[in-house]
C-alpha cells in the first residue's frame, strides 16, 4: 500500500516523504492509494478445495496449467537445491478449524489463528521465530555472497555526501538554504541549514543518528513554519505509521512543549506560525479528520476543521505553491472534493470549490487570482463528462465568485497525453505528463497570454533522449524566483539535479549523484514490447552489462520485476544495488504491465483494475515468456520479484504459471485478498473497494477469489524457490497475510510437488522482521543489508556457482 505526491490516501505502496522540506517532493494532484514498496525515498543514492469457487476453478482450467512443468522437469528447475542444506526442518503451522461464511457458502481458513492485531500472542511469535530460524539456516550458507554484495553496494555509494541546498524565503524576507548530509557509518540523513548564504554557518537541525533508544525510526515530516523559527518534525517509531509530531524551536535548539500523537505525517502551517493543521486517523488507520492546533494551548482546545464520514475517502492537508492557501482534500480512488482557507486567516470556515461528483477527481494549486485545477471532469450543458487523461482548468479564487465545475475554464487537454500533476511558479505553470510510455514536462507561459492562464496560453514540452528515463520536480521549488529544480535519471544514468531558470531558459546542472566504481559506458538499457494474451503491447525495459550479454541464445540469467496497481508507474530509478546483478551477467527486466498508467489512464482504469485485474498477471507472464521466446533468457534462469501489491502479482503468477521462473522474492505481499477485503476493520480496506471491488458484491467476490493467491495455491504442484518477507508492524499489508500464505503453501506441498521423497525439492523461506513495518529497515545501511539478502538468494538459486 502506498502514499505518494502529498497524498491523503494510505495504500499498499512505498511511502514518500513529500511533505518534508529537502526530501524530494512530487508534482501535486496525483493523490492515490496503493500497496507498493518504495524505498528510494529513504535515501537518495522493493482443506484447499473448500476455498475455491467454481468461478476460480474455471479460471485455472481455461489457462491450461494442469501440468505446469511440461517444458521443464522439476529436476532441472530445482537442481541447485543441493547447494543448500538447511540445518532445520521447515516449520509446519498448526491447523485450527475456522470457517468464514461468504455469500452463504463456507470457506475454511485453518490458519486464521495466525492473526493477532496486538502482535502479542506468544504462540504466534514463537511460530514467527521458528520461521526466522529456518530462513537463517538457509541464508547463513550464502552469507559470504550476501556480505560481498553488500560491500559492492557500499563501494558505489559516496557515504559522506550532501544534497543540493534548497533556497527558502522566510516571511520577513530572510533567506535560508536547507540541505541534508550523510556521514559514513551513520544510518540516517542529517537535516541542516544555513542562513543568508551558502557561506553562512551550518545549523545542524535534526540528527536521527543520535537516537539510540528506538530500533525503528522513520522521518515523515520536516516542515518549517513561515518564519522558519519553528520546524514541525513527525517521526514514526514503530513502523505502524503512527507519527509523533513535535515542534523544534531553532533559536533554542529545543522542542517546545506542544506534541501531537498518533497522527498522519501531513501537516501545514498558518502564516502567523501560531496554528497548524494536522490529520487524525480512525481505528482502521484511515485519515479522516483535519484538526487545527493553536500552539501553546492545551490539546483539548484543538478545533475539528473537517471530518470525512464516508469510509472510502481519506483526507489530507497541503498548501498552495504560493503559500496563500491551505487546501483540505478528501478523496477516494475515483472521486474527490477540495476545500480551502487563506493561510493568513486560519480560523475562518472552509470554503468548498466543488462538492463531490461521483467518478470525478480534481485537485488544486493557485496562480495569481486563479485556482488551477487538474481534473478528469468536464460539464457540457447539464451533463458532467469524463476526460480520461485529465485536463487543466482555472476558476477565480477571490472567494466570492462561483467555483463549481460549470465555471471551470479549460487551459489544456490532449487525448494523447496523460496529465499527472501540476504546480505553479510565480510566472509559470508546470505540468507532468505522460505519452508513449514516457514521462515529460510541459511548461505554460501565462505572461504571453495577458498574465492569466487560459486556452490561449502557449506551452512547450521538455523531453529526453534515452529510451526509458524518469524526470520530475525535485525538492521544494523556488516559486518566487521562477527556478524549477528537476531530477533526471534512468536505469543507467545517476540522479542528476538540474535548475532551470524559467524566465531565461538557462539550465544549470547542480549535481550529478556521485557513484564511485561505476562506468556508465559498460551498461545498456533498451525497451522491447511484449504481446499479451489479448494482443495488448506491454513495454518491458531491459538493462544489462554489454560485455556480459550472451547474444540471444537464452543463457542470460534474468530478474523480472513488476507491480501493476493503483495507476502507479514503474519509471526508472537509478539504484546502486542493480549493478551487482548486472555484473554477474543478469538482465534486469521491468515489465510495465496494466494496472499502472505508463500507457495512459486507460491502462489502469479500463484495463488493470476491478474486473480486468487478471490482465496485470497475464501481462507479466506474457512478458516473461516473451523474454524466453526472443532468446534473452530461459525459464530456468529467470527470477521474479515484486513487493506489496507487487507481492500479490508474485502470488497470482506462481499459481497461474509456476513454470515461469526458477525463483522469486515476494516482499510484504498482499496475498489474502478475500479475507482482507471483506474485513472493514483492517486498515485501507474500505478505501480500496474502488481498486479491487467490494467482495460483498458477489460479482467482485467471485472475480477476486479467482486470483487471490492464498485461495488458489495449487496442491501437489512444485513451485519455484521462494523467499518471502514481512514486517510485524506493517499497517498496509498485515504480517499474517504472508504468514498464512507460506503456511498454506507448505501444507499443499509446493516445495516437493506432492512427492515428499522428491530428491530436488524447492526452497521456501520466510522472514518477518520484528521491529519493522511496510518499509522494512529505515536506516540506509540496514536497508542495504536487507537488499543484499534478497539479491543473494536470487543469484544463488539461478547461478549456484556464483560468488
Amino acid at each position: 500500500r502506498h502514499q505518494q505526491e502529498k497524498s491523503p490516501m494510505l495504500v499498499r505502496f512505498p511511502k514518500s516523504l513529500s511533505n518534508s522540506k529537502n526530501i524530494a517532493k512530487f508534482p501535486k494532484n496525483n493523490q492515490i492509494s496503493s500497496r507498493f514498496f518504495l524505498i528510494s525515498a529513504l535515501f537518495s543514492s522493493l482443506s484447499h478445495s473448500a476455498t475455491l469457487s467454481s468461478c476460480s476453478a474455471s479460471k485455472f482450467a481455461e489457462r491450461n496449467i494442469q501440468n505446469p512443468f511440461s517444458q521443464f522437469s522439476s529436476t532441472k528447475m530445482t537442481e541447485n537445491f543441493k547447494f543448500f542444506s538447511p540445518d532445520l526442518k521447515a516449520p509446519i503451522a498448526q491447523k485450527i478449524k475456522h470457517v468464514n461464511e461468504y455469500h452463504g457458502q463456507e470457506y475454511a481458513d485453518e490458519y486464521h489463528w495466525l492473526r493477532d492485531d496486538e502482535r502479542k500472542d506468544e504462540k504466534i511469535l514463537e511460530h514467527l521465530k521458528k520461521e526466522f530460524e529456518y530462513s537463517e539456516s538457509v541464508m547463513n550458507q550464502i552469507k559470504p555472497l550476501q556480505e560481498k554484495m553488500y560491500d559492492e553496494y557500499l563501494s558505489r555509494i559516496q557515504e559522506d555526501d550532501s544534497s543540493v541546498p534548497t533556497k527558502e524565503f522566510a516571511s520577513d524576507g530572510t533567506v535560508y538554504f536547507y540541505y541534508t548530509k550523510t556521514v559514513k557509518g551513520e544510518n540516517y540523513s542529517i537535516q541542516c541549514r544555513k542562513k543568508g548564504s551558502l557561506e553562512g554557518k551550518e545549523e545542524e537541525l535534526l540528527n536521527l543518528n543520535n537516537d539510540k533508544e528506538h530500533k525503528y525510526i522513520s522521518l515523515g515530516t520536516f516542515n518549517p513554519s513561515h518564519s522558519h523559527r519553528l520546524i514541525a518534525v513527525a517521526i514514526d517509531y514503530s513502523g505502524h505509521e503512527d507519527y509523533l509530531v513535535r515542534f523544534l524551536d531553532t533559536e533554542s535548539g529545543q522542542y517546545i512543549k506542544d506534541e501531537i500523537k498518533d497522527v498522519s505525517p501531513e501537516l501545514e502551517w498558518s502564516k502567523d506560525d501560531k496554528h497548524v493543521f494536522y490529520v487524525k486517523m480512525d481505528k482502521a488507520h484511515r485519515p479522516f479528520q483535519i484538526w487545527r492546533r493553536e500552539l501553546g494551548k492545551e490539546a483539548s482546545e484543538d478545533v475539528l476543521v473537517f471530518e470525512e464520514l464516508d469510509n472510502k475517502f481519506n483526507v489530507n492537508v497541503e498548501r498552495s505553491s504560493d503559500e496563500k492557501f491551505i487546501f483540505v482534500n478528501s478523496q477516494s480512488s475515483t472521486t474527490s472534493e477540495a476545500h480551502y482557507v487563506l493561510a493568513s486567516d486560519p480560523t475562518a470556515p472552509l470554503k468548498t470549490v466543488q462538492k463531490r461528483i461521483n467518478d470525478v477527481l480534481y485537485s488544486l494549486d493557485h496562480f495569481g487570482n486563479q485556482f488551477v485545477i487538474r481534473t478528469n471532469g468536464k460539464q457540457n450543458d447539464s451533463k458532467v463528462e469524463k476526460v480520461k487523461n485529465f485536463r487543466i482548468a482555472t476558476v477565480p479564487s477571490d472567494g466570492s465568485s462561483e467555483t463549481g465545475i460549470q465555471h471551470w475554464n479549460e487551459v489544456f487537454s490532449s487525448p494523447e497525453s496523460y496529465l499527472q500533476g501540476v504546480l505553479t511558479f510565480k510566472d509559470f505553470l508546470y505540468c507532468s505528463e505522460r505519452s508513449g510510455g514516457l514521462k515529460k514536462i510541459r511548461l505554460f507561459y501565462p505572461q504571453k497570454s495577458g498574465g492569466k492562464l487560459g486556452p490561449n496560453t502557449p506551452s512547450d514540452v521538455i523531453s529526453f533522449d534515452e529510451e526509458d528515463y524518469t524526470v520530475g520536480l525535485h525538492g521544494s521549488q523556488n516559486f518566487r524566483e521562477n527556478i524549477m529544480r528537476i531530477n533526471y535519471n534512468s536505469w543507467i544514468t545517476p540522479s542528476t539535479i538540474i535548475d532551470i531558470n524559467l524566465s531565461t531558459s538557462e539550465r544549470q546542472v547542480m549535481k550529478v549523484n556521485p557513484v564511485p566504481n561505476y562506468d556508465k559506458s559498460k551498461y545498456e538499457s533498451k525497451v522491447i514490447w511484449s504481446t499479451s494474451e489479448d494482443g495488448a503491447k506491454v513495454p518491458v525495459t531491459l538493462t544489462y552489462r554489454k560485455d556480459l550479454f550472451k547474444s540471444f541464445n537464452g543463457t542470460n540469467p534474468c530478474l523480472l520485476y513488476g507491480y501493476g496497481s493503483y495507476g502507479l508507474n514503474m519509471d526508472p530509478r537509478f539504484s546502486v544495488t542493480t549493478f551487482s546483478l548486472l555484473d554477474r551477467g543478469f538482465i534486469y527486466a521491468v515489465a510495465k504491465i496494466r494496472g499502472g498508467s505508463e500507457m495512459g489512464r486507460e491502462w489502469y482504469e479500463d484495463q488493470g483494475k476491478f474486473l480486468t485485474k487478471m490482465n496485470t498477471f497475464t501481462d507479466f507472464i506474457s512478458a516473461g515468456r516473451e523474454l524466453v521466446k526472443l532468446g534473452f533468457t530461459k525459464h530456468d534462469m529467470m527470477a521474479i520479484n515484486g513487493a506489496s501489491a507487487g507481492g500479490l502479482l508474485m502470488g497470482a503468477v506462481l499459481n497461474l504459471a509456476p513454470d515461469l521462473c526458477k525463483s522469486y522474492v515476494a516482499n510484504v505481499p498482499f496475498v489474502d485478498v478475500i479475507n482482507t477485503m471483506w474485513d472493514e476493520s483492517i486498515p485501507l480496506t474500505t478505501g480500496e473497494f474502488e481498486e479491487w471491488g467490494n467482495p460483498k458484491d458477489k460479482k467482485f467476490f467471485d472475480y477476486m477469489l479467482s486470483y487471490s493467491p492464498y485461495n488458489n495455491v495449487k496442491k501437489g504442484v512444485q513451485y519455484p524457490h521462494g523467499r518471502v518477507t514481512a514486517g510485524i508492524w506493517d499497517s498496509r499489508v498485515a504480517y499474517w497475510e504472508p504468514t498464512k500464505w507460506v503456511a498454506k503453501m507448505r501444507e499443499l506441498g509446493v516445495t516437493h510437488g506432492g512427492n515428499e521423497a522428491n530428491p530436488n525439492p524447492s526452497l521456501l523461506i520466510y522472514e518477518c522482521q520484528m521491529s519493522a513495518g511496510h518499509f522494512a529497515s529505515t536506516g540506509r545501511y540496514d536497508w542495504l543489508k536487507d537488499k543484499a539478502k534478497d539479491m543473494a538468494f536470487i543469484v544463488k538459486t539461478i547461478l549456484p556457482d556464483s560468488e
